[in-house]
């Protein structure tokens, strides 16, 4: 069983040529979920929705076969963000939903105590006072692994100890590039990669978009580049970074191998972009999964 942990929304997704996409299934966890589901089918996810949430959303995460035991609904406005794209598929997210509410979306230790038989979480939640005791939780499944994709807001300049200090409470961490220059500075993703180890992560990977991902652990001797993978033009990129992190730590748990993990991930990136939000994960996409790790390997 793997759990993805965080935040199930509802995004309004605005492409670069500026085609309104509304309704459409998002959020980090989700994303990350789908990303596992890739190559298992024992995946869980933790979150909360409002009342509001639409009943079709709902049958699609059923679809999906996700564990949805610590999914909790408050009679509240389920989260709802714009996705904006630019022409260089940079994105600006908007939330739509009042800010006073977020807190009551947020995921809670009780909820991921549920998962006694858990081998791996996902972890990205909006409140980064609450990641300390959401990672305490997760330790109580026994020999889990822990990968904590910091949210963009988290990874500034002002956030810097305290991210580094939780770092090494975690097992990986999957930031991307842009958020590795705002937190740290300027510099070769090497540089990022060490300054993660050096503060307690068991493996680092730095999210680069097209140009693949830069990983390493401690006990490789120099961080290993992992392509990305293209099946096509992309039909959307929302969630791409999640679905990565979900299949890298899937990917990590059974190879213990830097460069395969990583290439987990980029499979699963891979299939996300393919499709609009949150990929259902069908038979004929897991055996897609398995021929594309065959080929790369």
């Amino acid at each position: 069983m793997f759990v993805a942990v965080g935040t199930i929304i509802i995004d309004d997704i605005v492409t670069s040529d500026g085609q309104s996409q509304p309704g459409i299934l998002g959020g980090a966890a989700t994303h990350a979920a789908a990303g596992m589901r890739v190559w298992t089918k024992n995946v869980g996810l933790i979150g909360s929705v409002g009342d509001n949430f639409p009943a079709q959303l709902w049958r699609v995460l059923q679809q999906m076969g996700f564990d949805l035991r610590s999914v909790r609904r408050f009679p509240h406005t389920t989260p709802r963000a714009w996705q904006i794209y630019d022409a260089r598929e940079h994105r600006t997210e908007i939330f739509q939903s009042p800010q006073h509410e977020f807190p009551t979306f947020s995921p809670t230790p009780d909820q991921v105590t549920a998962y006694p038989e858990a081998q791996g979480f996902h972890l990205m939640t909006v409140d980064l006072d609450g990641v300390a005791a959401l990672v305490a939780a997760m330790r109580r499944a026994a020999g889990a692994l822990i990968l904590w994709e910091p949210a963009p807001w988290h990874l500034v300049a002002e956030q810097r100890p305290r991210v580094l200090n939780l770092v090494r409470s975690v097992d990986i961490i999957s930031p991307n590039a842009e958020e590795c220059t705002a937190m740290l500075g300027p510099a070769p993703p090497e540089r990022w990669i060490v300054t993660f180890l050096e503060a307690g992560a068991k493996l680092v990977s730095i999210r680069m978009g097209r140009e693949g991902s830069l990983i390493r652990s401690r006990d490789d001797a120099a961080a290993q580049h992992v392509d990305a993978i293209s099946l096509g033009p992309p039909v959307d990129v929302t969630g791409g970074g999640n679905a990565y992190s979900g299949g890298l730590l899937v990917g990590y748990h059974r190879t213990h191998h830097s460069a395969a993990a990583g290439l987990y991930g980029a499979i699963s990136a891979a299939i996300t972009l393919q499709h609009q939000g949150v990929p259902t994960i069908t038979d004929q996409l897991e055996a897609e999964a398995r021929r594309l790790l065959s080929t790369h390997l």
